[in-house]
């Protein structure tokens, strides 16, 4: 449904599973404050009249009403969701930082903000965490306007830090278990596309 745009597309799906959720956690979720929720609410509420369904807001707890009919009409017309957008904030720096490990070429941070449908301002946000951890590694975040985001330092360092940052997201039993597939993880299946060059176009494999 094109007259959502994808904040609301991602709002409505959550509330289409038919639970009542708290709005601090759609809130922190797609990192913005609940004013910004209040204000997608009111919007999605404008666009849904006439089609049986609103959003119901009581005791911070937000909750989709209507009929089966017109709510599973509703969930058919938004489609699936791209997965890049379920990822928590800490997942984000996550990838982010492995997509910047990978790349063999600048990237803009509109390039992350489209792809995971966040806020130029919540990237920015994210980078600063990163620059932070890539000190740590003996590498340093270039950022320079109309040039992009790079990664800069030896060959071996990022190697290491890529090597670092899947070890920390998760302990070694796990990693092995995903490898060998007996487990699913979203993050970890992200970087595998990444390293094949599949999940982002606009960063490409550095090795």
């Amino acid at each position: 449904m094109e007259k959502f745009t994808a904040r609301q597309k991602f709002i409505l799906s959550l509330l289409l599973k038919g639970l009542a959720l708290p709005l601090a956690d759609i809130s922190r979720q797609l990192d913005v404050s609940g004013r910004t929720i209040f204000r997608e609410i009111a919007a999605i509420n404008r666009l849904l009249e006439g089609a049986g369904a609103k959003i119901s807001v009581r005791n911070a707890e937000l909750t989709l009403v209507g009929g089966e009919q017109e709510l599973l009409a509703l969930k058919q017309s938004l489609g699936p969701l791209p997965k890049r957008w379920l990822l928590t904030a800490e997942q984000r720096v996550l990838f982010i930082t492995a997509q910047l490990l990978l790349a063999e070429k600048p990237c803009k941070s509109t390039f992350f903000s489209v792809q995971l449908n966040v806020a130029d301002g919540t990237v920015s946000a994210y980078m600063d965490k990163i620059q932070r951890w890539l000190a740590e590694k003996n590498l340093t975040l270039s950022r320079k306007r109309r040039y992009g985001i790079r990664v800069e330092g030896s060959e071996w360092n990022k190697r290491n830090a890529l090597v670092s940052l899947i070890y920390d997201y998760k302990p070694v039993e796990e990693l092995l278990a995903f490898v060998y597939g007996s487990k699913q993880d979203p993050v970890l299946r992200f970087f595998s596309a990444s390293c094949s060059g599949t999940a982002f176009s606009g960063c490409r494999r550095e090795f």
